[in-house]
């Protein structure tokens, strides 16, 4: 039924017209992932020409292009011409066009989830090289996630270019024009959306410390940076509580000048420093003396696991239909001794004290700039 329309197909999909060009793309891709029939590797004129709409002069061409190159590489990703539609990828990853790049990126990272196991190295590197955007880091560490999942799981085993994802990652907050890749949003990247949720400390801690292997200087930099946002907003955030309990024997005045100016600091730890301003104002209204108690707690809370738990008694107390919710959730975490925690310590600890020797310069050095930083 196919051969007829062979040379039609073929003509369509170099034809002048964007519109014609478009379904025509959307038709093959669909013939190329029906796995029966191995279309690619019967029809190699009609397979030539479908990749070279990677390159076409319209955007959208290219974009649905890719969306085809998803749908046959999870056919099979075993065909031989699956590394081409790999390579058309790669090579939209930096394409001109900012919305053809980030659906390259969105490929890229659905491939990978679609079997961990086979993603192609080349790829994974390229696709790390061309995150520069929020966006793009978020799915990319979807990705991350599952990995660190099937490591847990025993399905995988830890391996280097998987953890070059934190690495690419982190060294964003040092070479990007993205605010919101700064280090402090990088803060709440590698606390709350690096590893899956219910992911142990030791777990997390295996992760680490392998990743840690593969820094360089800039990522040592970037880490020691976003420590210190995090240590200098707690350090301010005891100070604050402190003035309100001291507020009853000091003069109003007075004490709403220095409240007024540790907001002032707290806030440019926020990637948006006005709306963090408002909000620790609206904070500072709330009368329940028992939340302010809590997040002293959470303040002096040296662990990972307990410091979850409060961190989530607090979010109820403010409740998710406050206006707020959202930085609180944000102030909450930064206050929290989420990204290593004394649990942490005691599992790198256990690990330099262990049998395996290949990791421990790197856990040692991991702990001493930790703890010294």
């Amino acid at each position: 039924m196919l051969l007829p329309i062979i040379d039609s197909l073929i003509g369509e999909l170099s034809a002048n017209q964007v519109d014609v060009r478009l379904k025509a793309v959307k038709l093959v891709g669909k013939v190329f992932a029906i796995l029966e029939q191995h279309v690619a590797q019967k029809f190699r004129d009609l397979f030539v020409q479908f990749l070279e709409r990677f390159y076409d002069k319209s955007a959208y061409v290219r974009i649905e292009a890719l969306q085809c190159a998803k749908a046959v590489y999870a056919v099979n990703p075993f065909w031989s011409e699956s590394h081409e539609f790999i390579t058309s990828v790669e090579d939209r990853l930096f394409d001109s066009d900012a919305e053809v790049r980030m659906h390259a990126v969105v490929v890229a990272c659905d491939i990978f989830s679609s079997n961990l196991k086979l993603v192609p190295k080349k790829l994974m590197a390229l696709m790390a090289e061309a995150i520069k955007r929020l966006q793009d880091t978020e799915k990319l560490m979807e990705v991350y996630q599952d990995y660190c999942k099937k490591c847990c799981e025993g399905s995988m085993t830890i391996s280097d270019h998987f953890e070059e994802i934190p690495c690419k990652i982190l060294i964003l907050c040092r070479h990007t024009e993205c605010e919101e890749l700064r280090p402090k949003r990088m803060e709440l990247i590698l606390a709350d959306h690096l590893f899956p949720d219910h992911l142990s400390v030791m777990e997390r801690t295996k992760h680490w410390i392998h990743m840690f292997s593969l820094f360089r200087t800039d990522h040592i930099k970037a880490l020691i940076t976003v420590w210190y946002h995090k240590r200098r907003l707690q350090e301010d955030m005891k100070n604050y509580l402190a003035m309100r309990k001291r507020s009853k024997n000091i003069c109003a005045e007075e004490t709403q000048k220095e409240i007024e100016s540790v907001f002032t600091k707290m806030a440019t730890y926020f990637v948006n420093s006005h709306k963090a301003k408002e909000c620790l104002h609206e904070l500072n209204k709330i009368k329940d003396n028992n939340l302010f108690k809590s997040l002293e707690r959470l303040l002096e809370e040296p662990t990972f696991t307990n410091g979850q738990t409060i961190k989530a008694e607090l979010l109820e107390m403010v409740g998710d239909k406050n206006p707020n919710y959202d930085f609180m959730h944000e102030l909450f975490s930064k206050c929290s001794s989420n990204i290593f925690s004394s649990e942490h310590v005691q599992c790198i600890l256990d690990y330099c004290y262990g049998d395996e020797d290949r990791l421990k310069y790197s856990s040692e050095k991991l702990l001493v700039i930790q703890v010294f930083s």
